[in-house]
């Protein structure tokens, strides 16, 4: 990892100890919450790179602004993708826990959302 790469057991480690099932649930969810404010904060800055390649001019047969336009694109679409995939691994990960009788379900989802916005977020910061 690299010095300024967030780890997953930093926001999960935050809910550990002698918390309740609500508890520890509530605290997962305010950790994706912060977590998901730092990856907007990521995105907002990937997009105004994008906004940034305007000031390149035409480069292979694209204006500045057309390919400022397919960055911010390609952007928003990768993030819609990747929304879309972390909430259904996620939301499979919370419905096997209670498929196999656990009443986890809430946890296991939370966890897997910390694990999924940190990568996100690192990926981002690259």
């Amino acid at each position: 990892m690299k010095p300024y790469q967030e780890r997953t057991a930093t926001y999960v480690g935050r809910c550990e100890g002698d918390l309740s099932h609500v508890g520890k649930s509530d605290c997962l969810y305010d950790q994706t919450k912060a977590l998901r404010i730092r990856v907007k904060a990521e995105l907002k800055k990937r997009l105004a790179d994008a906004e940034a390649t305007v000031a390149y001019g035409s480069i292979g047969g694209m204006s500045g602004a057309e390919r400022a336009n397919a960055e911010k694109r390609a952007v928003l679409k990768g993030q819609a993708t990747w929304e879309a995939y972390t909430k259904a691994v996620c939301d499979e990960a919370a419905a096997q826990v209670e498929r196999n009788g656990g009443n986890g379900g809430d946890l296991e989802a939370g966890n897997c959302m910390i694990r999924h916005l940190v990568n996100r977020y690192n990926e981002l910061r690259r």
